[in-house]
C-alpha cells in the first residue's frame, strides 16, 4: 500500500525538431511525419463524440499519486466546463519493482478509432531478435526514460482525455500508452531517430528500445554516439544518458527480452522472463481471468524466441478462450 507511483520527470520532445530530423530512408521520415499527427492534430479525432463533465469517470488512483503524477505535468487540474472526453486511470502493482505504475486507457477514442486506423511498422519481430546474433560481434543498446510521457499532447486532444478525483477534475496531457495510435507515435519517432545516413550497424527498434550490432566495437561506439547527439537534437530523454556509449558495447547480454550472445550465437529467455514465469506459475491456484491472461502473454512471448513446442500452449488457450466466452 505504501507503494510509489512511477512517475520521472522527463523532458518533452520539440516535435518541430523531431519532424526536420534527416533520415536515410523516405519511408522512416513520412512514417514519423504521419504517426506524430496524434498527438498534434485535433481534426483527426472528429470522428469521437464529445463527452461533457457529466459521466467522466473516477480515478482509483491514490491522491497522493494523482498529486505525484501531477507535479510532473502528466496530469494537470481543469474546470469541468473544459471536459470534452474521457480517459480511465487506474494502477497497477509491479512487485518486481516494488511501485505502481498508472494506466490511461481513452476508451472513447480507442472504441472509434479502430484498428483500421494504424498503420503497419517496421518493429523488430521475433525472428527479427533471434537473428541479431548472426549480424555481427557486438551490440550497444538504448531505452528512453518514461517515452510516452515525453510527448506533449495539443490542447484539444487532451481535453478529450478527462478523468476527476473525488471533486477536482483533470485533463492527460502527455501521450496515453493505452491509446493504439500512441504506439505507432512512439515506435515511429525511436526510428527516425536512429534512421541516419552513414548508419555502420545492423539496427532495430521496439517502442522505445533501440539495438545497434556491429562487426566492431568501434562501429557500436560510432552509431550510438550518433543516435544520442540525435536523442539529444529533439530533446529525447534516454536512460543512463550519463553513461559513455562506449562502456555500454556488450557481446552478451539481454534485448527484446532475449538473452544474445554474440559470441557463441545462441540466444536464450532471460532470466527476467524465466523468473516471471515461474513466479506466476507458482501462484496458478488463484489465478484471477487477468493473471491467466498475463502468464499466457509470458508463454506467447517466449514461443518463437526459443525452440518450444506450442502444442499444449494453444489446446491451453482454447481453453481459456472458451472459459471466458462462458
Amino acid at each position: 500500500d505504501r507503494w510509489p507511483i512511477q512517475a520521472k520527470q522527463v523532458s518533452r520532445i520539440n516535435i518541430e525538431k523531431l519532424r526536420q530530423l534527416e533520415t536515410a530512408t523516405d519511408k522512416t521520415f513520412q512514417d514519423c511525419d504521419y504517426a506524430i499527427g496524434w498527438t498534434t492534430d485535433p481534426t483527426r479525432y472528429a470522428a469521437v463524440p464529445v463527452r461533457r463533465a457529466a459521466g467522466t469517470p473516477y480515478t482509483t488512483l491514490k491522491s497522493e499519486h494523482v498529486k505525484s503524477i501531477e507535479s510532473i505535468g502528466v496530469f494537470e487540474k481543469i474546470d469541468p466546463s473544459q471536459v470534452r472526453g474521457h480517459v480511465r486511470v487506474f494502477s497497477v502493482a509491479e512487485p518486481a519493482k516494488c511501485r505502481f505504475r498508472a494506466i490511461k486507457e481513452p476508451r472513447d477514442i480507442n472504441d472509434v478509432l479502430g484498428r483500421d486506423t494504424l498503420m503497419t511498422t517496421d518493429m523488430a519481430t521475433k525472428a527479427d531478435i533471434r537473428q541479431l546474433v548472426h549480424k555481427g560481434n557486438y551490440f550497444v543498446q538504448f531505452d528512453y526514460s518514461q517515452y510516452y510521457d515525453q510527448f506533449a499532447l495539443h490542447r484539444d486532444i487532451s481535453l478529450r482525455q478527462c478523468f476527476r478525483k473525488g471533486r477536482q477534475f483533470y485533463r492527460q496531457a502527455t501521450a496515453a500508452m493505452g491509446q493504439r495510435q500512441m504506439v505507432e507515435v512512439a515506435h515511429t519517432a525511436t526510428r527516425k531517430i536512429s534512421d541516419f545516413l552513414g548508419r555502420k550497424c545492423e539496427t532495430k527498434a521496439i517502442i522505445d528500445n533501440v539495438v545497434f550490432v556491429g562487426k566492431t566495437a568501434q562501429e557500436c561506439v560510432d552509431d550510438g554516439d550518433k543516435f544520442v547527439e540525435r536523442s539529444r537534437q529533439v530533446g529525447a530523454t534516454l536512460n543512463d544518458a550519463g553513461i559513455s556509449v562506449k562502456d555500454n558495447v556488450q557481446q552478451e547480454g539481454d534485448w527484446g527480452g532475449v538473452h544474445l550472445d554474440f559470441v557463441n550465437k545462441t540466444v536464450r529467455l532471460t532470466e527476467k522472463i524465466v523468473t516471471k514465469t515461474k513466479l506466476s506459475m507458482s501462484r496458478a491456484s488463484s489465478w484471477s481471468y487477468r493473471n491467466l491472461a498475463a502468464h499466457f502473454g509470458l508463454l506467447f512471448w517466449a514461443i518463437g524466441l526459443v525452440d518450444v513446442n506450442p502444442g499444449d500452449y494453444f489446446t491451453a488457450l482454447q481453453f481459456y478462450a472458451g472459459a471466458c466466452r462462458e
